[in-house]
């Protein structure tokens, strides 16, 4: 029996399916808030999550407190729940930060 190595660690893996992801701008994921039959999307740490699916962000809004379409980053370090809960949902790009 033949093992072949990965060429690559498991994390340049990662990395590169990240470049291959849609990128976006807060302006365009501002576009991703649930209103008029667009997706939901937020985004996390860099990744924006397609949060369409779950009851919890119905009409865009999550709790009263958040909205889709925006950088949740800071906004989760006071929530009452970690980022685990983000990781049930697809990552459907990468937010791209202006400088």
């Amino acid at each position: 029996m033949i093992r072949l190595r990965r060429p690559f660690p498991s994390s340049f893996e990662l990395d590169w399916e990240f470049t291959q992801m849609k990128k976006f701008t807060k302006a365009e994921l501002d576009q991703y808030n649930g209103k008029n039959g667009m997706p939901i999307f937020v985004a996390y740490q860099g990744k924006v999550y397609d949060v369409s699916s779950s009851f919890l962000w119905r009409k865009g809004k999550h709790q009263v407190l958040h909205k889709a379409g925006l950088d949740l980053t800071e906004d989760l370090k006071g929530a009452p729940h970690g980022a685990e809960m983000l990781e049930k949902f697809p990552v459907v790009g990468i937010l791209e930060h202006s400088c």
